[in-house]
């Protein structure tokens, strides 16, 4: 357990916390949900034709699916009063820590990714994003948050169950010579704000172009991709409205708590522990609403791709059927429902595959 908890006193009543259940239930909820949509998700995903959108859209759901699979140990510590259970394994505790601060940060970042892609495709559709640029970005991204994830084995400092966050964790003052107020701790804190905090502007300003511009196509809307061109920004400010609700809680939640580390050196640490107004709240938007919005989103999947819906539905029926697990391949030899207006969109630089045709 990490020393820098909250005390035995405290402990006792958290524990207690008729909400512990409640958090448990929600997460073992996400991760049933999270782990079966986000796995149908990627299968379907994977099969189809590579463009940026539909490679973003692996890469969310991936990073999804591994939040969702990485949500279960939190709800059985949850549905056990906090108790560390899966957590009390060292190796999973560890892998456990690493995995959860690069998938976090990768699911901000490739959410903005996916929103300012198409907005500049909705702004520019005669400008084709290349594949290679935007998988450079993403690469190179993901290499920075494994970097970060394993900074603490460079100096020796393991990951610990945290009973107040229900989660594996380190702080930079167990570094040995490091304190809190050293340049080294505070210039990390920030920088790891920052990759939660900055994301979120490209987003809502896309959020915001895309939403003007779909006020005012209409009026100069022309040639066949139109409609799937609209449904797929309409679908695209949906994901992202979602992630916006669900996200924005836990990087005001970190900014203030970093802020409080720095501005009160005498406890450094009590935004994080029980003394925090509502330690309910605290432990909500930490970790609850980040797996919340890896479960929501292959619901808006199904809900806004109709070929998704219906190749679910065909999956089932092979599954009841055969007694085996499969897809209908006929599903992917139907091509587009309507081929002329992909093909329109295509011929503009537009993504045919993020369309409600998907």
């Amino acid at each position: 357990m990490s020393h820098h908890d909250m005390s035995e006193a405290d402990l006792r009543v958290v524990r207690s916390d008729p909400a512990n259940f409640v958090y448990g239930v929600i997460c073992l909820f996400c991760f049933l949900i999270g782990t079966s949509m986000n796995a149908f998700s990627l299968f379907y995903f994977s099969r189809k034709q590579r463009h940026v959108s539909t490679v973003t859209y692996i890469w969310i759901v991936s990073t999804d699916l591994l939040i969702s699979l990485l949500s279960l140990p939190v709800a059985l510590s949850y549905l056990a009063h906090r108790t560390p259970l899966l957590f009390g394994f060292h190796p999973v505790c560890q892998a456990w820590g690493v995995l959860w601060n690069a998938a976090a940060r990768m699911s901000v970042f490739l959410v903005a990714v996916l929103s300012v892609s198409r907005t500049v495709s909705l702004r520019y559709p005669f400008r084709v994003i290349k594949i290679r640029i935007v998988v450079g970005f993403v690469a190179g991204y993901l290499i920075v948050q494994i970097v970060q994830s394993t900074i603490p084995y460079w100096f020796g400092v393991p990951y610990e169950y945290s009973v107040s966050h229900i989660q594996c964790q380190w702080f930079f003052e167990d570094i040995p010579g490091y304190e809190t107020e050293d340049s080294g701790s505070i210039i990390y804190s920030v920088l790891m704000g920052l990759e939660l905090v900055l994301p979120v502007f490209p987003v809502i300003a896309s959020c915001i172009i895309s939403i003007l511009e779909l006020r005012h196509q209409p009026s100069r809307a022309t040639g066949p991709g139109y409609h799937s061109n609209r449904s797929a920004t309409i679908t695209v400010i949906l994901f992202t409205c979602v992630y916006v609700a669900f996200n924005t809680p836990f990087c005001v939640y970190y900014v203030l708590a970093n802020i409080t580390r720095f501005s009160v050196p005498s406890d450094p640490y009590r935004f994080f522990g029980f003394e925090s107004p509502s330690h309910n709240l605290r432990a909500f938007v930490v970790v609850v609403s980040v797996v919340l919005n890896s479960s929501c989103n292959p619901l808006i999947y199904c809900f806004r791709f109709k070929k998704l819906r219906v190749f679910l539905v065909r999956l089932i029926k092979t599954r009841s059927s055969n007694g085996v697990w499969g897809f209908d391949t006929s599903l992917q030899s139907q091509g587009p429902v309507n081929t002329c207006s992909n093909l329109g969109v295509a011929s503009h630089g537009v993504d045919p595959t993020a369309s409600t045709n998907f």
